[in-house]
C-alpha cells in the first residue's frame, strides 16, 4: 500500500519556479561581475598621464635648466637648484639628462663637490646645449 502524502499545490507549484528563478538571477548578476572585471584596458602612455596644461615642449625645458644653472652661478646654492630640478616636468627626451642633473646636484648638496662637479662637467661636455 503506497502513502499518500497531502498535497498542497500551492507550496509544491512556486517551490521550483522561485528556485530556478532565484538561480537564473545569481548566475546573471555572477555573469555580468565577472564580464565587467576581465575585460583589459589599453596600457595608457606616459604623454596621457600627464594634463595637457602640465606637458613640457623640449625648448621650454632647456630654458628653464638654463635658467636654473644661471641662478646656481649667482647664488650657489645647491638645495635650491636640487629642489627646483626635482619638482620641474620633464619631456620624455630629457629623462636621461634630467636624472644626470639631479645626482650631480644632489652631491653638491650633500657637500661631495669633487663628485657634483665633475658630473657636471661630463654633462656639460656631452650636452653642448648645457651652460654651466
Amino acid at each position: 500500500m503506497a502513502t499518500e502524502y497531502p498535497s498542497n499545490s500551492e507550496e509544491r507549484h512556486w517551490f521550483p519556479l522561485l528556485a530556478v528563478g532565484s538561480s537564473l538571477a545569481l548566475l546573471a548578476f555572477v555573469g555580468y561581475h565577472l564580464k565587467a572585471q576581465s575585460v583589459p584596458l589599453p596600457p595608457p602612455s606616459v604623454q596621457s598621464l600627464v594634463p595637457a596644461r602640465e606637458r613640457v615642449v623640449p625648448a621650454n625645458y632647456e630654458v628653464a635648466i638654463l635658467e636654473l644653472l644661471a641662478n646656481y652661478g649667482r647664488i650657489s646654492d645647491a638645495q635650491k637648484i636640487y629642489d627646483s630640478l626635482v619638482a620641474l616636468t620633464v619631456p620624455p627626451s630629457y629623462l636621461h639628462v634630467h636624472y644626470e642633473l639631479v645626482i650631480a646636484f644632489g652631491k653638491l648638496k650633500d657637500n661631495k663637490l669633487s663628485d657634483g662637479e665633475a658630473r657636471l662637467s661630463a654633462l656639460q661636455a656631452q650636452y653642448p646645449w648645457l651652460k654651466l
